[in-house]
């Protein structure tokens, strides 16, 4: 919208309206994680992800991850990071999505 918000339609059929910038992210649409690339994962595998930084990829696929509140996590399950679109290009309509759902502080997929 020309106010800067947006419109979700979340992987479950709901619709999200007029959603800030700040409630909302891009995730990229790629494969593997590489050292250095910014990323979201689960903490010991729980459900909710956390901001980071790939440190190091290991050759049986696991991470290594610090996250931005300063705690690591070593060998994390690739299957637990997903990695955010880095590269800024401006959100548009089809885009993968997270987004807060009514105010609540987990991201949902959209």
């Amino acid at each position: 919208h020309a106010d800067g918000t947006f419109d979700v339609v979340y992987d479950d059929g709901s619709k999200g309206r007029n959603i800030t910038s700040d409630d909302v992210r891009k995730v990229e649409k790629r494969g593997r994680v590489k050292e250095g690339d910014a990323v979201e994962a689960r903490r010991r595998g729980r459900s909710r992800y956390h901001p980071g930084k790939a440190r190091r990829v290991h050759s049986d696929g696991t991470i290594d991850v610090d996250f931005e509140d300063g705690e690591r996590e070593r060998n994390v399950k690739a299957e637990d990071v997903r990695a955010l679109d880095s590269n800024n290009k401006p959100m548009r309509v089809g885009d993968k999505v997270e987004a807060q759902y009514r105010g609540r502080s987990k991201y949902y997929p959209g």
